[in-house]
């Protein structure tokens, strides 16, 4: 490939590459298709591994076979769902495992579990009853288990769009957008010399894994990560002197990458610049948007409020939580972890501002 590369015309090469990948021989699938196919038969995999796990801590098959129903179900269906749950101020959840449009059906004893899990979720943050965190607990499996059998469906689906011939012509078109820059770099940049520097850090790489695969489970995990750290820092001397020969031979291609997205890295530390309009005032787009009818402000401080809202439950959450852990160990509540000198008190806090405190530090 080195020598093919340093005599070769580069169109006709980055034109051979092209075809390498996106070639379909008498039809059939093409690299690029099976590579694609590859990884998301993994990650579907992966997925399920981990719907295998949650199904087993609900411990029901129907209410499983019921998400992965509405999962399944035709739009049409999902929307009627949706507006129901939305209609009667109810979990989704809930909505879905109660329908009639989808099958299984429950009986008495698995409605009157999910009413109760529903419950218990919604009464997790003020409630530290046992019963109820269990309840809550396996509501909060369900719900995570719906996301897992939409995950899936959503790889699968991704996994057909790569199947169709469509697909395979928009990467050609997406590359071919990129194919005069590659070509001048190509020309210039002396590529065919970086080919050995890169096949000794493949197989150096593919040495790193088998190894950190062979140890498993029982190897260290910061050993492991630092075999890749090591591994990258062996070969950084060869990429920076690829980067290196790129950027000097580049006729300014390499300079203007760098500076369009040194000007995205900017303008989301620090907004507009001054002669566009300075920094964004939300306020004022907010006041805005409402003024011309884009936004409904009811709507959008009933929403905002909300997520206020959710996030002191949180803390108090947490708070409650670090509390009763800190009950359990003997420290009393009102000790705080650095604090053995000094109370709250002492400096007229109350001890609950400093338990917040602590949490947010």
């Amino acid at each position: 490939m080195k020598n093919v590369i340093r005599i070769a015309n580069p169109a006709a090469v980055m034109s051979g590459v092209l075809d390498l990948f996106c070639a379909q021989p008498f039809g059939s699938r093409s690299l690029l298709q099976r590579i694609f196919s590859l990884t998301l038969n993994d990650s579907i995999k992966d997925f399920q591994k981990s719907i295998n796990s949650l199904a087993s801590k609900v411990d029901d098959t129907v209410l499983s076979q019921k998400l992965k129903s509405f999962v399944d179900a035709d739009e049409s269906v999902k929307n009627e769902i949706r507006e129901e749950a939305e209609s009667e101020d109810m979990d989704i959840l809930v909505t879905i495992l109660r329908s009639d449009l989808l099958s299984p059906e429950l009986n008495t004893e698995q409605v009157g579990k999910v009413f109760n899990g529903w419950v218990a979720w919604n009464n997790a943050v003020d409630n530290v009853d046992a019963e109820m965190q269990q309840g809550a607990q396996w509501f909060a499996n369900m719900k995570q288990l719906l996301k897992l059998y939409t995950r899936q469906r959503d790889k699968a689906m991704m996994l057909s769009i790569v199947e169709e011939p469509t697909t395979l012509q928009l990467f050609r078109d997406l590359f071919t957008i990129f194919y005069e820059p590659l070509v001048r770099v190509y020309k210039s940049a002396n590529v065919y010399s970086s080919i050995t520097d890169f096949a000794v850090f493949a197989d150096d790489a593919i040495s790193v894994i088998e190894s950190a695969q062979r140890q498993d489970a029982s190897a260290d995990p910061n050993q492991t990560v630092q075999a890749f750290i090591d591994l990258c820092a062996r070969h950084e001397d060869n990429f920076y002197k690829f980067i290196h020969e790129v950027h000097i031979h580049d006729n300014g291609l390499f300079q203007s990458l760098m500076t369009w997205i040194e000007g995205i890295l900017e303008f989301l530390r620090k907004g507009p610049k001054a002669g566009e309009g300075g920094r964004l005032d939300m306020n004022a787009l907010f006041q805005g948007a409402v003024g011309v009818g884009q936004v409904d402000k009811d709507a959008a401080l009933l929403e905002i409020n909300a997520l206020i809202k959710w996030q002191e439950d949180r803390k108090r959450w947490h708070l409650n939580k670090t509390r009763q852990k800190m009950a359990a160990e003997g420290t009393g509540a009102e000790s705080i972890p650095g604090s053995a000198t000094f109370k709250g008190s002492d400096f007229g806090l109350d001890e609950v501002c400093l338990h917040f405190l602590y949490l947010i530090y």
